[in-house]
């Protein structure tokens, strides 16, 4: 004979259904993680544009200014969409 189902039992998340997300809602540490480098991301894409500006008044002339440039603006396209949820 089967058992009715228990009155408090919660429906299972979407996470845990679909496998979707970091899951990090269930685990307390993983919160504080993900809402650290949220945080730090968020800090990063506001700083990061006055990085560009040293690069930019003395010119771009060398290959490492090239690359320094280009990982300038990768970063901050990073940090924009890793630190984009904080405070939401």
């Amino acid at each position: 004979m089967s058992q009715p189902p228990k009155q408090n039992a919660k429906p299972p998340s979407r996470e845990t259904t679909t496998g979707e997300g970091l899951g990090h809602r269930d685990h307390p540490d993983l919160q504080l993680l993900w809402t650290s480098l949220q945080r730090v991301g968020f800090w990063a894409a506001v700083v990061i544009p006055f990085l560009y500006l040293p690069v930019l008044f003395t010119g771009i002339e060398t290959f490492a200014e090239v690359v320094v440039f280009t990982l300038l603006i990768a970063l901050n396209a990073v940090s924009l969409v890793v630190g984009h949820p904080h405070h939401n």
